[in-house]
């Protein structure tokens, strides 16, 4: 069975943030680096362990796969291919956030 969601990482104070808003433009990480990192499913725990070691008030959200044209599947530098969006996220397109 096809996969057919993006997953997004956040800390509780960003999510209290945006949770009320239509458009999601990115984390402060997101807009230095020029667009929405986002990541498959079975790429969780290598991103938590990298990115968000040690870290506690994590939300994840669980974003419907789209046809957005601004969504780009690219290597980071260790070969691994990530989704980016180089556009807003339409909160609309979140369908569960999990605690963890």
């Amino acid at each position: 069975m096809k996969d057919n969601y993006i997953y997004k990482i956040l800390t509780e104070n960003e999510w209290s943030k945006i949770k009320n808003c239509k458009k999601f433009k990115g984390t402060d990480k997101d807009l230095q680096d020029g667009f929405i990192h986002f990541f498959k499913k079975k790429q969780l725990e290598g991103t938590l362990n990298n990115y968000f070691k040690n870290q506690k008030k994590l939300i994840i959200l669980k974003i419907k796969l789209s046809t957005e044209n601004n969504l780009l599947w690219e290597k980071d530098k260790n070969g691994n291919i990530f989704p980016h969006l180089y556009d807003e996220l339409d909160l609309k397109d979140i369908i569960e956030k999990i605690k963890i």
